[in-house]
């Protein structure tokens, strides 16, 4: 047992993971995590268990980015922009995936289209994965486009 702060403990795990530890915290300060994630070296990403979220009914694997971009949108902590790259490009970089997390001639892109109002949220329209229309009119309609991608 060590007798550590809880700042003080999340820095050692930190740095004892090489910052891959992952802490899941359910009583969380909402204050505290808007501001979490509007900073700018915070990424955004779900946990769907085992890398099932086509046959995972749960939030974690369906909503994660929805949520997201309805708290952003409605809270007004980041501009859209700023937003989608938190759940694109940002991590594509940082976990080092070639080809991905842009749009250009060139790279592998998935594409979502969606609306988002103050009312209904986040309305995923059409999802395009490798190119392969995957949802349509936000029904799905190939559950297996993608591929894991896998950090090099």
């Amino acid at each position: 047992k060590r007798e550590l702060a809880v700042g003080e403990g999340l820095l050692r795990f930190m740095e004892l993971t090489n910052l891959k530890g992952t802490v899941y915290y359910k009583d969380i300060d909402y204050a505290l995590a808007k501001k979490s994630l509007a900073h700018s070296q915070a990424l955004v990403s779900g946990n769907a268990p085992g890398g099932e979220s086509a046959r995972d009914p749960s939030d974690r694997s369906t909503k994660t980015f929805t949520k997201f971009l309805n708290l952003v949108h409605g809270e007004k902590i980041l501009d859209l922009e700023s937003a989608i790259a938190k759940i694109t490009a940002t991590p594509a970089a940082f976990f080092g995936l070639k080809n991905r997390g842009v749009l250009a001639e060139g790279m592998k892109a998935d594409i979502t289209v969606f609306s988002l109002d103050g009312k209904s949220g986040t309305v995923i329209q059409h999802v395009f994965v490798n190119g392969e229309h995957a949802v349509l009119n936000g029904a799905v309609k190939c559950g297996n486009a993608g591929a894991v991608l896998q950090h090099r």
